[in-house]
């Protein structure tokens, strides 16, 4: 039980960033050596079939959601600031499970027209094999279900603030999932049999986590103590100190249940009116996050379209891993704030300090991300050179393009999670829409002459310019008055456009400018941000 209360403990944002943003990177340092194994085990061919099912699985699966675990990431905090959280997830778990399993069942019913146009390449048409092309395909199918039901379980999990049990299992899915894949492709080293590999990984997560899930409420029913996860905390006013709120997590009450639960499809629809919208920006993002690739497997095969989702995910490793870990984290702490003041004030609730904590923490965590993407570009000529020799050449060419696209997704979480805030995610749907048409219209310019490379370049600046344009777009028509400094980082990302010699010193100079004057942070920020630290380093060496 003792293990079980540390997994459920909630904390402060600084110290949910000391426990998950390390698992996360260790998760990621794990996917880099799955990638590295994988690259060398696998033909290029093989690779590039595991790629393509991961391309299919990876855009079905949030259709599948119906958007449900976007809108549980918005409203857990919303219902536990309530006292409902145990009737929420009472009533929200069949439904969602239902559309799950219908909408997969749809999906496995169109399998034959996936092959042919989406697994399928031109490149390889005269040589085209039907039914292996079709075994990909359900092999990728097979894992919708199971990643489908995990993402919307880390969404509860994730705004509860549990990020000791969500560390945990990601851990255990990306271990499982690369001692397994390595042990099956020894055996039979096929796409097919890496994609198998994946969804057996996800279900033993899913199956994990479902049950210290059940576990924890159970405890909660029977009176858990103090640090129980579905007990609400107390309002946090605009002074109020970060640490003080979020470790306050336990009233005198119990947790009891404050106001008389919605009925089932309230609730439902609740989720399904955020989440639907949401749904199609993540669709989008996602496919977004595929356009240069896939234009480049379908225009220079199967070899070119592995070659470049391997650099992909090489490069996305580091990059995503620290800001997908950090915007959660950071997040579902300032969606309580919110949500907290909200049930004490007006019904728009003012949100200042919640605004100011998402500013400071943007602009810290945009200057470390946008670090170790310089390390990454000033240092590509030493580490390509652990991938394949016939991926070396081609690879370099790829970096700077890749590392924009990566950033510009990472700095652009700012606009999400104001819209996120705001109920108004249509704006995440706009931005992709419009970085992606200039993602497309760039690489169709571009790949005649320049090939994959021409493709990477266009990922980073369609990116960087159309997303900027609607954040900016938005950010006026809003009248969001934000700090010089997070436009400033907000436009870090152009540094890539510059030659590697010329960014590496630049970026120093930016980092002790940010530091020593207030280009960046105001004095107040930066005291927020040393006491964090100090914090952070404090719970790290108490365990």
């Amino acid at each position: 039980m003792a293990v079980l209360s540390r997994l459920l403990k909630v904390g402060t944002m600084a110290e949910s960033m000391t426990v998950y943003v390390p698992a996360m990177m260790l998760q990621k340092g794990v996917g880099l050596v799955r990638l590295l194994l994988l690259v060398h085990l696998l033909s290029n061919v093989e690779y590039g079939l595991w790629a393509v099912g991961a391309f299919l699985f990876d855009i079905i699966t949030p259709v599948v959601t119906l958007g449900s675990n976007h809108g549980l990431t918005r409203y857990v905090g919303l219902y536990e600031a309530r006292g409902e959280i145990r009737s929420f997830y009472r009533r929200i778990r069949w439904p969602i499970l239902a559309v799950c399993v219908l909408l997969t069942a749809g999906a496995f019913s169109g399998a034959d027209l996936l092959a042919r146009h989406v697994v399928a390449s031109r490149a390889e048409a005269e040589v085209a094999d039907a039914a292996r092309y079709m075994r990909v395909c359900l092999a990728a199918l097979a894992n919708v279900l199971v990643m489908a039901l995990y993402l919307n379980l880390l969404s509860f999990l994730y705004g509860l603030r549990t990020y000791r049990l969500i560390a945990a299992l990601e851990v255990l899915f990306s271990v499982g999932f690369t001692v397994l894949a390595v042990v099956v492709v020894l055996a039979a080293p096929t796409g097919e049999a890496v994609l198998l590999s994946h969804s057996a990984a996800v279900t033993v997560a899913l199956v994990t986590g479902l049950v210290l899930l059940q576990a924890g409420l159970r405890r909660h029913v029977a009176g858990a103590g103090e640090g129980d996860f579905s007990q609400p905390a107390p309002v946090p006013t605009a002074d109020a100190d970060e640490s003080a709120v979020a470790d306050s997590v336990a009233p005198a009450s119990g947790g009891a249940e404050t106001t008389a639960p919605e009925g089932l499809w309230a609730t439902f629809a609740r989720i399904l009116r955020f989440g639907l919208i949401a749904l199609v920006s993540n669709v989008l993002w996602n496919l977004l996050g595929y356009v240069s690739y896939y234009l480049t497997h379908r225009r220079f095969g199967e070899q070119a379209g592995g070659t470049f989702q391997a650099y992909m995910r090489l490069l996305g490793q580091p990059v995503m891993a620290l800001s997908s870990a950090a915007w959660a984290v950071v997040f579902t702490h300032v969606v309580r704030r919110w949500e907290a003041d909200r049930q004490v004030g007006s019904d728009s609730g003012s949100g200042a300090d919640a605004f100011e904590t998402l500013q400071t923490a943007y602009k810290a965590v945009g200057l470390a991300l946008m670090t170790v993407g310089v390390l990454l570009y000033v240092t590509a000529p030493l580490w390509v050179r652990i991938m394949p020799v016939e991926m070396v050449e081609v690879g370099r060419s790829l970096v700077p393009g890749l590392l924009m696209f990566f950033q510009s997704l990472a700095h652009l979480a700012l606009l999400t999670m104001l819209a996120k805030l705001r109920e108004r995610p249509a704006v995440i749907a706009m931005a992709a829409v419009v970085g992606a048409a200039a993602n497309v219209a760039l690489a169709l310019w571009w790949m005649p002459a320049h090939g994959p490379a021409g493709a990477a370049r266009a990922a980073g600046v369609g990116m960087y310019v159309g997303g900027g344009a609607v954040a900016a777009g938005y950010f006026l028509l809003t009248r969001l008055r934000m700090r010089r400094g997070t436009y400033l980082v907000l436009a870090a990302p152009a540094l890539f456009l510059l030659p590697v010699v010329i960014v590496g010193p630049l970026w120093a100079a930016v980092l002790i400018a940010a530091w020593l004057t207030a280009l960046v942070f105001s004095g107040r920020e930066k005291d927020r941000l040393v006491s964090a630290a100090k914090d952070m380093l404090s719970r790290g060496r108490s365990g």
